[in-house]
């Protein structure tokens, strides 16, 4: 899975093969803290970083480049974002 940006404390990567409905970045930090956000909305799916707030710059970062991330996946489509049943999770599993 390719690294398409670093910072100081977190990493996003995406991986176009994945075979999930939904398109969707990892952001890992240097702690070994993980989730799984959705593209088209910037939604935590999977995973939990304490305090929240270190996870705002890397959300900002998807949302930003939100075009080129959906390339990457395979995902852009010329339809409105799709709503997805997948729900945030309690950060009790990680993807």
């Amino acid at each position: 899975m390719p690294t398409l940006h670093k910072e100081n404390d977190w990493a996003i990567r995406v991986n176009g093969d994945e075979p999930h409905p939904l398109p969707h970045g990892h952001v890992g930090f240097r702690d070994g803290s993980r989730v799984s956000a959705c593209i088209e909305t910037g939604r935590v799916l999977i995973g939990n970083i304490r305090p929240s707030a270190r996870l705002t710059p890397a959300l900002e970062w998807i949302a930003a480049h939100q075009g080129e991330l959906l390339q990457s996946t395979g995902g852009l489509t010329d339809e409105e974002p799709t709503q997805h049943p997948i729900g945030p999770r309690d950060g009790s599993r990680r993807d």
